[in-house]
């Protein structure tokens, strides 16, 4: 009820009180703004709803105020709100007012920093990744040359979970190194670790699979603070991948399964979290998908299959993903008919949405289930991976033919004897 008062005070009624009075009311109204804004960023991690409601509260009170630059950055906060619920074009109301406002002069460059990732993150989870990729970086722009470091930290963060979808694993490293890099000059703990998992994801993706479980098992000695449920749960994902991409699919599955669990329970949905999901299902049916799965996994497989047909419209970018894990699931199960359906629907979206190394996966994917075009699919599969310089875990080389490409193809990786020769520092983290 209160966020929905909230919305409609913010969206359809904006005829603020303003307190044009004495500079001492100004100075315990900013007070209580910065006290929200303190409170938003620890919400974040423990409850979407608290995060949402706190920050419409606290555009409550920049409107009521009649300080300009207050106003805007309400009008900001209320958009990054609304984008992270999925009310979109309320964000856009409230970027256009922000927008507005800063053809007046009234917003600093600190202000465009913020808007700017806004506006990025909001076309990041429509999956528009160009805009995405652009709007991010005018927010690093700015936030490099007015000093907010934080801001300039979420915005890097957040490409590189873009680079992720639509760039290369190469583009995707040298962003992580750089969320790394910030997070230890302004000394954010959170930060260091979205640092190390960031480049855990890049590397994994590379090949380089040493170098990724190093970055992983440093990222969780950063853990401070348990309240860090959305980082615990994006560091789970992340987890799961590298597993996935080492062939060891069995321990891919224990993390993610506990990542999921945290998300379900925590209720903190976010796509980058969410995407624990359709890599568990990954997990489940395993690298020789095509074979029949025991009858146990097949039941816990349909419940997964379950929630990724209610959350498939939510989620823009994982999209291709969720459609490919399922394809593989209709396969597990003989239905060839449905597989070549979802491997080919999820080829067309992530060729709609420029996300080349999804594609190569979904057509490497209807290659081992549809002999026609199959050497025209494996070709493109292996073009589009080596561009994007990506592989694929070693445990599916089998989907590239009797003539495998090893340039696309993870390098063997003996997790456990590297965890037996590290046991000592890893268990510290």
């Amino acid at each position: 009820g209160g966020i929905l008062r909230s919305i409609v005070r913010i969206t359809v009624s904006p005829r603020w009180r303003l307190w044009r009075g004495e500079q001492e009311a100004r100075r315990d109204t900013f007070f209580v703004f910065q006290l929200m804004e303190r409170l938003k960023y620890s919400y974040n991690e423990t409850s979407l709803f608290a995060s949402v409601d706190a920050t419409l509260y606290q555009s409550i009170i920049a409107f009521d105020s009649s300080d300009p630059m207050l106003v805007s950055w309400g009008h900001r906060n209320a958009a990054f709100s609304f984008t992270a619920i999925g009310l979109h074009p309320l964000a856009k109301i409230c970027l256009q007012r922000v927008q507005r406002g800063s053809e007046t002069g009234i917003p600093s460059l600190d202000m465009k920093a913020l808007s700017e990732f806004t506006e990025g993150f909001r076309y990041y989870l429509r999956g528009e990744f160009r805009d995405s990729d652009r709007h991010f970086q005018e927010s690093i722009s700015a936030a490099e040359s007015c000093g907010d470091g934080f801001t300039l930290l979420q915005a890097l963060h957040m490409n590189r979970h873009r680079a992720a979808w639509s760039g290369t694993a190469v583009e995707e490293l040298s962003i992580a190194k750089r969320v790394f890099g910030v997070a230890q000059e302004i000394g954010n703990a959170r930060g260091i670790c979205w640092g190390w998992y960031d480049q855990a994801a890049a590397f994994a993706r590379l090949g380089m699979l040493q170098e990724a479980t190093t970055a992983i098992v440093q990222s969780k000695g950063q853990f401070t603070d348990e309240q860090w449920k959305l980082t615990h749960s994006i560091f789970g994902t992340v987890h799961g991948y590298v597993h996935l991409q080492c062939s060891s699919y069995d321990k891919a599955r224990k993390s993610l399964e506990s990542a999921w669990t945290l998300v379900k329970q925590s209720r903190l949905m976010f796509e980058f979290n969410v995407h624990c999901l359709p890599h568990l299902l990954e997990s489940v049916t395993g690298p020789r998908w095509v074979n029949r799965m025991p009858k146990e996994d097949r039941r816990f497989a349909k419940s997964l299959q379950v929630w990724i047909r209610l959350l498939y419209r939510a989620y823009p970018p994982l999209q291709p993903l969720m459609l490919r894990v399922l394809g593989r699931l209709f396969a597990s199960e003989g239905h060839t008919r449905k597989a070549v359906r979802e491997f080919e629907r999820s080829e067309a979206v992530a060729h709609q949405r420029d996300m080349p190394y999804q594609r190569a996966r979904a057509l490497l994917d209807l290659a081992a289930v549809k002999e026609e075009g199959r050497g025209d699919n494996r070709a493109k599969a292996i073009e589009l991976l080596k561009a994007t310089e990506s592989v694929i875990p070693q445990a599916e080389g089998w989907l590239l033919g009797n003539e495998v490409d090893q340039a696309v193809v993870a390098a063997s990786f003996d997790r456990d004897a590297w965890e037996a020769e590290n046991s000592e520092w890893s268990a510290a983290r």
